[in-house]
């Protein structure tokens, strides 16, 4: 597949579930070539990719995994350290496109300093749109700069496009439901983390998987959609589909409903982040009509599932706001991996952070940091308190 011009892209979290299927797409597309990549922990991993994708560059952000990162296997190349490295490889002057596959906080500096840079961004990091687009979005020079990733946004983002945004009058999303989804809330008040991360349609890390489990992911998303696009919230909806093949709705002033359809493999939206505007083939399987033979849409069960109204309240609120919800659901969602709640306090750990005042003068990606690490302590504080 021949994208033109050669492009050169740094992967931030290369060794994660999005980030290795960026360097696949990426090693199947002729012009474009992996300049840098990172990771966090997992340098068995990164050892494997610098042999296949040979990159100029390289980043260990975990300052322990630096520490104990074995020269041998790095085929002599100088390994960056800390946030500092990945803020490097994520400005270099030779790159062209910083794919962000990272999670959580890490996401946000390096995003904002591309940007500023000049550098296209990529982003898969659902934290850094929810708690810093107000950062984001102030270095954001020209359109296309900024291309979202999730199935859901780079559906938004093609559908949206030659369309009037005053002919918009509704947009949906669509949630597969997770795993857990048809149980009753006895049964959720038991399930396991393991029950939880066997999800029916995508292979994602343990903390998303989760999340889409609570439905939090698609709060997040919708928070996303509505910062990327300035939607207002009134008029987006969510929709349970468990087959993952319809990523979006537009409704249109004159009654019209236009969906943006694909099989679930998120080498489709990373390929066209790569190549936007453009499009070139795909080496995923196509999409046959009786595929959408039987489709299912239903209204999500907020009562079962509370973190999805939760966090469009905090997306409504503030940046602040947004910050204690992301501080507390990883909190939260870590403490139910470890068995030490059950998954229906999830919400429960969220709601009583909101007791506290959320953080405001949220103007600096340290500023976002430094109050999610406080607010991710007291909840961690909390929680131990619980038991």
């Amino acid at each position: 597949m021949q994208v033109g011009n050669i492009v050169k892209i740094t992967v931030l979290g290369a060794t994660g579930s999005v980030g290795r299927n960026v360097l696949d797409v990426s090693l199947a597309m002729d012009g474009v070539e992996i300049y840098a990549i990172s990771a966090n922990r997992n340098t068995e991993m990164l050892y494997r990719q610098i042999s296949e994708y040979n990159p100029k560059m390289a980043a260990i952000s975990d300052s322990n995994s630096f520490k104990e990162y074995d020269k041998s296997k790095t085929r002599g190349l100088k390994i960056l350290k800390g946030r500092k490295g990945v803020n490097e490889i994520a400005t270099a002057d030779e790159v062209d496109l910083v794919f962000n596959a990272l999670s959580g906080m890490a996401g946000l500096e390096p995003t904002v300093k591309a940007l500023k840079a000049g550098k296209r961004v990529a982003s898969a990091n659902k934290e850094s749109i929810v708690m810093g687009w107000h950062l984001i979005r102030k270095e954001i020079k020209y359109e296309g700069q900024f291309i979202p990733v999730d199935s859901e946004h780079s559906a938004l983002l093609q559908l949206m496009k030659g369309e009037d945004k005053s002919d918009i009058k509704r947009v949906i999303l669509t949630a597969s439901g997770g795993a857990v989804y048809r149980k009753s809330i006895k049964e959720l008040e038991e399930t396991s983390p393991r029950e939880c991360l066997n999800h029916p349609t995508w292979d994602m890390g343990f903390k998303i998987t989760i999340d889409s489990a609570t439905l939090m992911n698609k709060g997040l998303e919708i928070i996303e959609a509505c910062n990327i696009f300035e939607l207002d919230y009134g008029n987006v909806d969510v929709f349970i589909h468990p087959q993952s093949i319809v990523h979006a709705f537009l409704e249109l002033s004159d009654g019209s409903v236009v969906a943006h359809m694909g099989v679930s493999d998120m080498r489709i939206p990373i390929q066209y982040a790569i190549t936007h505007p453009r499009r070139v083939e795909s080496p995923a399987r196509r999409l046959r009509v009786d595929d959408i033979s039987n489709l299912e849409f239903e209204t999500p069960d907020v009562k079962k599932f509370p973190c999805l109204k939760i966090a469009v309240e905090a997306g409504k609120t503030s940046p602040g706001r947004c910050i204690q919800l992301c501080a507390a659901d990883e909190a939260a969602v870590k403490a139910f991996g470890e068995e030490e709640i059950g998954f229906m306090q999830i919400p429960d750990v969220i709601t009583r952070e909101f007791e506290n005042k959320p953080p405001s003068n949220i103007s600096s990606y340290d500023k976002v940091e430094k109050e999610y690490n406080i607010i991710y302590k007291r909840v961690q504080k909390e929680l131990k308190e619980w038991k």
